[in-house]
């Protein structure tokens, strides 16, 4: 909810994430994923190489 209005993200690409996380580091995983999702996408806005990226995570 806390990133939900400000920060678009891709639902599928946030559902990935989360099932990449959790299978490195299991249930522990699961919850850092989102923050990491859309730390990726606040790079991806701000560095010129990465605006694939940011597209790719955004809604």
């Amino acid at each position: 909810m806390a990133y939900g209005r400000g920060l678009r993200l891709n639902p599928v690409a946030v559902l990935v994430g989360v099932l990449l996380w959790w299978l490195l580091w299991g249930v522990p995983g699961a919850f850092p994923a989102v923050p990491i999702v859309a730390t990726f996408k606040i790079l991806g806005e701000h560095v010129p190489s990465l605006t694939p990226v940011s597209e790719f995570l955004g809604d």
